[in-house]
């Protein structure tokens, strides 16, 4: 099932970059994240709780936690995101909606935004709108987990060109970093084969954060117990963690300030 609440504003590069995110980055994103929600997430969840996925992509995510037992309700602003999701995870109900620009009922145990999605949120107060969003969308006492790249890790890696060729597609990304106003970009180009080839034209941007500017959007959205990690310093020496990303978990509090 689907639903629209409000509005949303056409998504054309990510609904056009979304075939290709499916087959080279939507695997490769459930194997990276897959261990680390089972170690850190699901042992605090009651079994069929429901889950929120929010900037689901296509998918990948959303299927594991549905094939958990978990009720899942997934998240997207692009609408070519959501048709590969829906085929990847029949059983979820999915949401075509924008993270900073949403409502959704608060019975939520957990909900997740994962593979730096939030990263595409490019100011401090549209960031402070998507967290209050899905703050309002959490039961008392939820739990919040998302991932970051920081501003270290553009500063120091986010540099070198790629190309995927293949019979029917050619992807070609090109990269760029500015650290005064802390944007990177992505600019791909994509030719695709069917009767003939067709090229398109896509651009990607990231806003690189500082930890603490994300401690304190979290916190100013209400969330409390925020705690943050990355690979170098892993909590109470659990699952390693895929390099480069730091991970954030926050929890709602109740009517009177307190973890439920």
């Amino acid at each position: 099932m689907q639903r629209q609440a409000k509005p949303v504003k056409p998504s054309s590069d990510y609904d056009a970059f979304a075939s290709v995110y499916d087959r080279h980055w939507g695997q490769h994103s459930l194997k990276k994240f897959a261990p680390i929600l089972a170690d850190r997430l699901r042992p605090l969840l009651p079994a069929g709780a429901r889950v929120l996925d929010v900037c689901c992509g296509t998918g990948q995510i959303a299927r594991w936690f549905s094939g958990q037992g978990f009720r899942v309700t997934a998240l997207d602003r692009s609408q070519a995101m959501l048709d590969h999701a829906r085929a990847r995870a029949p059983a979820a109900e999915f949401v075509l909606a924008d993270a900073r620009d949403f409502s959704l009922p608060p019975v939520h145990s957990a909900a997740v935004s994962m593979f730096d999605s939030l990263n595409h949120i490019l100011s401090p107060d549209e960031l402070g709108a998507a967290f209050r969003c899905i703050h309002a969308a959490l039961a008392p006492g939820g739990v919040f987990f998302c991932d970051f790249n920081m501003r270290n890790k553009f500063a120091g890696g986010w540099k070198g060109d790629f190309n995927i060729v293949e019979d029917d597609l050619a992807c070609i990304v090109r990269t760029q970093y500015d650290d005064a106003s802390r944007l990177a970009r992505w600019d791909v180009t994509v030719f695709r084969r069917r009767h003939t080839w067709k090229r398109t034209d896509l651009v990607f941007t990231q806003r690189a954060y500082e930890e603490q500017e994300v401690q304190q959007a979290l916190a100013d959205a209400g969330f409390s117990s925020i705690r943050a990690w990355d690979a170098l310093h892993p909590p109470d020496g659990g699952t390693p963690l895929p390099p480069g990303k730091t991970y954030f978990i926050a929890v709602k509090t109740d009517e009177i300030g307190r973890p439920a």
